[in-house]
């Protein structure tokens, strides 16, 4: 049985192909780092778009005030960083490793 985290050393491609972080070629490791920022970026506005959504159908003072702290909470301590799987980090300390430019995720929105 592995280690606990070894499944942070690897790569699943969409083939379901298992690949070494380490061995993987700078292109590569830089288009998943980038797709992983996206998803992250789409399911961080998900979570607030579904957070306004659910405070709409609220009724009563204290559920509505109780919801909009959260929200504010949200927008103020969240980033999509918080929603990147754990591979994530693995990925971007190759990255950094290489001296490879990470690409900016407010450039994909």
């Amino acid at each position: 049985m592995g280690k606990r985290g070894d499944s942070l050393q690897y790569w699943r491609t969409g083939s379901g192909k298992k690949v070494s972080i380490k061995s993987m070629t700078d292109p590569h490791l830089l288009n998943c780092i980038g797709m992983l920022q996206r998803w992250a970026v789409v399911k961080f506005q998900t979570v607030k778009k579904t957070a306004y959504n659910f405070q709409g159908t609220l009724h009563g003072d204290v559920a509505v005030a109780t919801m909009e702290d959260v929200i504010n909470t949200m927008e103020e301590e969240e980033s999509w960083e918080d929603h990147t799987p754990p591979t994530y980090g693995a990925l971007v300390k190759e990255a950094e490793k290489r001296s490879l430019k990470i690409p900016d995720p407010e450039k994909c929105q």
